[in-house]
């Protein structure tokens, strides 16, 4: 515990904002130790029960081109919190889904998802491109994307 004036949330409070309380949360597979320093007790959750998103969110900007020939099997990918080419390096290999809601139910589904992979980086501003198993269609330029942490190397 810090202290026990749940006012006290740590040593600067601009870093965490102006609330009365902190919350910090800590791994302890397979529970999450949950710790408001507002409380007396710390609180343990099992990681199942818990809403967790296991992909990264990523914007669709378009299909690779030039200035007169447009390449529509090479996309291009923008990820996000990724800004530079280094920081793009980890993404290669890894798997894209494009999620999509049609409006004709199949298998009792409307939701379909066009599945492809990065290929390599785009530029220096961490852009990478990708290869999906279908053109994407040009709708899609601009939407948002998954992409997902596997197959992972770690």
């Amino acid at each position: 515990m810090i202290g026990t004036n749940p006012n006290l949330i740590a040593d600067s409070s601009a870093t965490f904002g102006d609330f009365p309380y902190h919350l910090a949360i800590f791994r302890v597979s397979p529970y999450v130790l949950k710790v408001d320093f507002g409380s007396t007790s710390p609180s343990l959750k099992r990681l199942d029960k818990m809403a967790s998103r296991l992909y990264i969110k990523g914007r669709i900007l378009g299909h690779k081109r030039g200035k007169r020939n447009s390449r529509p099997n090479q996309s291009l990918l923008q990820i996000e919190g990724v800004d530079n080419k280094e920081a793009a390096r980890h993404y290669l290999g890894k798997r894209v889904a494009y999620v999509y809601k049609a409006k004709r139910e199949i298998n009792g589904s409307r939701v379909r998802v066009i599945w492809g992979r990065i290929s390599r980086s785009h530029g220096n501003s961490g852009a990478v491109k990708s290869k999906f198993r279908t053109n994407l269609p040009a709708k899609t330029f601009g939407a948002s994307c998954r992409i997902m942490l596997f197959p992972s190397n770690i």
